[in-house]
């Protein structure tokens, strides 16, 4: 467990670094599959509502010109869950959930 943990907190610092670039929309994408390997395997409520609201992040990434006002949307109901997530998490792996729900949510505002 403390394996899988730590590279789940390595893999939140990348996607958080990813989040404060200017080209997110190119870099997301990579991680968005990530996440989504991740999270299609648990049984959770919060967590298939946030593997449903990843899978039209991605979606809408891939379109010619996605609507920024459905983007930013998007992008804060994703930081708001994450952020109920690390609500319930301990450690370091709750302290990297905290900050990837923040710079999702900041991500959001920034989109115009």
């Amino acid at each position: 467990m403390a394996t899988q943990e730590k590279n789940y907190t390595k893999q939140l610092e990348t996607t958080i670094e990813s989040l404060r670039s200017n080209d997110f929309s190119e870099k997301a994408r990579p991680f968005i599959n990530e996440w989504l390997d991740v999270l299609k395997e648990s049984d959770d409520v919060l967590l298939k509502t946030l593997t449903r609201e990843l899978e039209s992040l991605k979606q809408l990434l891939g379109s010619k010109q996605p609507d920024k006002q459905e983007l930013s949307h998007l992008l804060h109901d994703i930081g708001e869950h994450t952020l109920e997530i690390a609500a319930t998490t301990r450690g370091d792996l709750g302290n990297e959930l905290r900050k990837l729900g923040d710079a999702i949510k900041l991500s959001s505002s920034k989109i115009k």
